[in-house]
């Protein structure tokens, strides 16, 4: 699959931005998806073709407007989760099971 090959190299702890909230750049972009084993001139077709922006936009629109500011976010009944509480709780199993 290529989205798990692309997934998992743009995410790779090495990959990161140097600083929180920076992104990317196009070139570290493309650069990834060579890494990730993508035709690069295909992919940069499609970048360029902005063929599915509006569709991150959407994504992206709806994300926001649910209270989702960060990854990762969790949510239980409606209820944005504090990840260090359900650490402290005993993690989320024992949170959604105390919930049912």
């Amino acid at each position: 699959c290529k989205f798990a090959a692309w997934h998992g190299t743009l995410f790779a702890p090495a990959n990161h931005p140097k600083t929180e909230g920076d992104g990317w750049t196009d070139a570290q972009l493309t650069a990834l998806a060579g890494t990730a084993g993508l035709n690069v001139t295909e992919w940069s077709a499609c970048v360029a073709s902005g063929q599915h922006a509006q569709l991150v936009t959407d994504a992206n629109d709806l994300s926001l407007a649910a209270g989702v500011n960060a990854t990762p976010t969790f949510k239980l009944n409606g209820t944005k989760l504090d990840l260090q509480k359900v650490i402290n709780l005993g993690g989320l199993t024992k949170v959604v099971d105390a919930n049912r």
